[in-house]
């Protein structure tokens, strides 16, 4: 992928011309973690919301594509403008093109009033197209028209209106099986990914569990009006050593539900519940899992003791009963500087 896009310079308008600006209710600091995986994939967020082309999100359910594209809009030049969300596989055929393209007064027999539909609320802004593989071949070919022509005509309209909106969809398909098999259509696909942000599955990105669990930790704990403050260790061992089939959505409510049934201020491993549907996604040679999630442990807590020391190495390696240098053999391994943190490339 490349690092950095030109904007479009054809016909100005005060979105491509204004100055990118971050939001403070939604953007990069939604995706917590320090996981090579999630600094490559915010890298790559930053690249793309540079353009104005589409972009195509993939991953999992669960994983976070929403917030990726929440992400790419609120550091784009359409920060100010409308992010639009989609759920189309809530769009009936039959109402698809009302939803989308609107309609004029009279334009049948219950339309008593005109109706802008969604691309047009939309406009200057971005419109955010999940579970894109729902669409019905009509409405797939549909959007194809307007993503080519940038042009869209109301229900009951006798000429076109052109539009300034980007799209961005996501899948949690296997895309690629999605074209060859016909479920999308090759030329919509096209169009669709310009661009291709992955979502990585939370089990490729073990490390981000402890974040991610206090991050939930903190946000959910005082809204219950609930003690619980931190995990205790033998808590975070616990969530490591699962492998998520549900992704962060799955551990949002492992959080939620383990903050009601706390009672004290340390959340321990009876209070989280863990759930299975099937088998584990993912599941791999007992060797290598094992080595995994040994390595994700042994990050947390060596972050967790240097947390604790102010960032103090002997007094860390003294708290873990470990000889100094051998404390710093492993903050060598994982990369880890003296506040626990892994050192920008």
């Amino acid at each position: 992928m490349a690092a950095h896009y030109k904007p479009d310079t054809g016909r100005r308008n005060p979105i491509r011309h204004a100055p990118a600006q971050s939001h403070p209710g939604a953007g990069l600091h939604k995706l917590v973690g320090e996981s090579p995986a999630l600094r490559q994939l915010i890298q790559e967020i930053r690249d793309c919301a540079l353009s104005d082309f589409g972009v195509l999100i993939t991953g999992e359910s669960g994983t976070g594509k929403e917030i990726c594209a929440k992400s790419l809009h609120y550091q784009s030049r359409r920060a100010e403008k409308p992010f639009v969300p989609v759920n189309c596989g809530a769009l009936p055929e039959g109402i698809l093109e009302n939803e989308l393209f609107g309609h004029s007064a009279g334009a049948y027999t219950s339309a008593g009033s005109a109706a802008k539909g969604l691309i047009r609320g939309a406009a200057f802004g971005t419109l955010f197209l999940d579970e894109v593989q729902m669409l019905s071949h009509a409405g797939q070919a549909s959007l194809l028209r307007f993503l080519q022509e940038k042009e869209i005509r109301h229900l009951g309209a006798a000429t076109n209106s052109r539009v300034d909106v980007r799209v961005i969809a996501a899948t949690n398909i296997d895309v690629e099986e999605a074209v060859k098999t016909g479920r999308i259509r090759h030329d919509l696909y096209y169009r669709l990914a310009v661009l291709r942000l992955h979502m990585p599955p939370l089990r490729e990105r073990i490390a981000d569990v402890e974040l991610l669990a206090c991050s939930f930790l903190s946000k959910y704990a005082a809204n219950e009006g609930k003690p619980a403050t931190r995990l205790a260790p033998a808590a975070i061992r616990k969530l490591i050593s699962y492998d998520w089939p549900g992704n962060v959505r799955e551990l949002e409510n492992t959080l939620q539900r383990a903050i009601v049934a706390s009672r004290q201020e340390v959340i321990q491993p009876e209070d989280i519940k863990l759930e299975r549907f099937g088998p584990p996604q993912g599941f791999g040679r007992f060797k290598e899992d094992k080595a995994k999630y040994v390595a994700a442990w042994e990050i947390a807590r060596i972050k967790a003791l240097l947390h604790a020391s102010d960032g103090n190495i002997t007094r860390a390696a003294e708290s873990a009963d470990m000889a100094r240098s051998a404390f710093r053999r492993l903050m060598e391994k994982y990369k880890l500087n003296s506040v626990g943190n892994i050192p920008a490339e």
